[in-house]
């Protein structure tokens, strides 16, 4: 394995393809320059190389992180553990609203099945059908409507999770039905004999 250190990694010449570990070190260099650098020795180097390696992370999840490391808009860099949360895939890196909106829109606009007079059912808020389908995960929506913010805010985080895990599998979720139909039957009468 090659020794990489923190004045190696930046003299490396640019007709030369860069390893994982290298492109990051330069990436992160040039961010957080000196606070960087003076952070992390050649020890870190080999022990963020071979965490990286062990974890299986690609360099798209490296430039994930890289990129949530930005937006956070800190002045100092994560920590190695830091680092690798930044580089998971998580639901608003699949376009979903975040843990927030989605209880928000589940709890306090009521985002559910209103029945609507031209005898149809339809969702009340046209959102996220991730937001549709982590209140169909609630086994007891009628006592979740109910529950302490706190405790709803559990038993949401875990709805909302399964949904969040199966998109991140691959599993694509079913559309929100536009409407229900709903029509009474008429009730036979009973007849006098």
């Amino acid at each position: 394995m090659e020794t990489l250190s923190t004045t190696s990694i930046t003299t490396i010449t640019p007709s030369r393809p860069l390893s994982d570990i290298q492109w990051f070190w330069q990436k992160m260099t040039g961010i957080y320059g000196h606070i960087w650098t003076s952070t992390y020795d050649d020890e870190a180097i080999k022990i963020w190389g071979a965490t990286f390696t062990r974890r299986s992370l690609s360099r798209e999840d490296l430039r994930r992180g890289i990129s949530k490391c930005l937006d956070r808009g800190d002045k100092f860099p994560p920590n190695l553990p830091e680092f690798l949360e930044l580089c998971r895939i998580t639901g608003t890196d699949l376009d979903l609203p975040s843990f927030e909106e989605a209880f928000y829109e589940a709890t306090v606009t009521r985002g559910k099945f209103r029945y609507q007079p031209n005898g149809y059912w339809q969702w009340a808020h046209q959102t996220h059908s991730a937001i549709y389908h982590a209140v169909r995960n609630i086994s007891d929506l009628f006592n979740f409507d109910h529950l302490p913010e706190t405790e709803a805010r559990r038993v949401f985080k875990t709805a909302w999770q399964r949904v969040v895990d199966q998109l991140l599998t691959g599993k694509p979720l079913e559309p929100i039905p536009t409407v229900i139909e709903h029509h009474s039957e008429p009730q036979p009468t009973k007849e006098a004999n």
